[in-house]
């Protein structure tokens, strides 16, 4: 069984980057005229912390992007998952090598999306939700029939996952 993106995200996040990149391009060409010396300082922090905010979105919508599964297809012969990745070579997870699942939620400005969070033995952590997957019942009933261990909730977190990526590949 496949399982594909969740386009609106996935689309969403694409076509949104590339307005603010364009934007910025833009920006960054004509330069308009900013006087700073009379303006009044309040002004200038506000400035700041909008670009601060807006770097961090965007840093997190490329992680996302390029970080978060795409595509899970289940196996059920070889009691594995195959997850897929946007610019990455898919990652087999055997069944063997799982160590526990958690349900999870992804909160993002708009929606909060509900999901799970799979462990394996290497201490890497794998991210299904209906934030970037079209539906990920599937693979809890996989783990579910599976026997995997379920150990309750665990509140998700970007940086967390992140780290866990890069340290176990």
């Amino acid at each position: 069984m496949y399982i594909s993106y969740n386009k609106y995200q996935l689309f969403g996040k694409i076509i949104l980057l590339t307005i603010i990149v364009l934007l910025a391009a833009l920006f960054a060409y004509y330069r308009p005229p900013v006087n700073f010396n009379n303006a009044p300082i309040v002004g200038i922090i506000l400035l700041i912390v909008i670009w601060v905010l807006l770097i961090y979105a965007l840093t997190i919508m490329i992680l996302q992007l390029l970080f978060f599964p795409k595509a899970v297809e289940i196996n059920r012969i070889d009691h594995a998952l195959t997850v897929h990745y946007l610019f990455q070579h898919p990652n087999i997870i055997h069944i063997t090598d799982i160590a526990e699942y958690l349900t999870t939620r992804l909160i993002t400005k708009s929606t909060n999306y509900e999901g799970i969070l799979l462990h394996v033995k290497s201490g890497r952590k794998y991210l299904f939700t209906n934030g970037n997957l079209s539906n990920y019942n599937p693979v809890q009933s996989f783990l579910d029939d599976c026997k995997i261990n379920f150990s309750g909730h665990e509140k998700f977190n970007n940086i967390l996952y992140f780290v866990s990526f890069f340290r176990y590949k």
